[in-house]
């Protein structure tokens, strides 16, 4: 049986995960700022974007959506602001035409934030 090895050129497997964004240990002083200094982009389309984040106090937390024409934005946890120290994981699916960042509904500590782009699984 041939070795094949994950991550080697072709089409890719869900098992090529990229690490689009990551934050830890950091104030998040509210008022709609972007998480993120830059939108996150897919680079496989379509693509989930799995975001797994765990904050010091409970506060929604949004994902903003942009097409390039309109921003909308989501509240995840079905608009129930998180529980603080709990660790969440939520996945998205993007569009070629779709870049999105993060925020949250007021001041925090970001204990852990990282979002992973899974190609193959949108």
């Amino acid at each position: 049986m041939p070795n094949i090895s994950i991550g080697s050129k072709g089409p890719p497997s869900p098992y090529d995960i990229i690490q689009k964004g990551r934050v830890y240990n950091t104030a998040y002083a509210g008022g709609g700022a972007d998480v993120f200094a830059a939108d996150l982009t897919p680079s496989y389309t379509p693509t989930t974007f799995r975001i797994d984040v765990v904050i010091d106090t409970a506060v929604t937390c949004l994902v903003v959506r942009d097409d390039g024409t309109a921003e909308v934005d989501g509240i995840m946890n079905s608009g129930t602001a998180l529980v603080a120290n709990a660790e969440y994981i939520f996945d998205i699916t993007l569009t070629s035409a779709e870049a999105f960042n993060m925020e949250f509904g007021g001041a925090c500590q970001i204990l852990f934030l990282e979002v992973t782009e899974i190609p193959g699984a949108g």
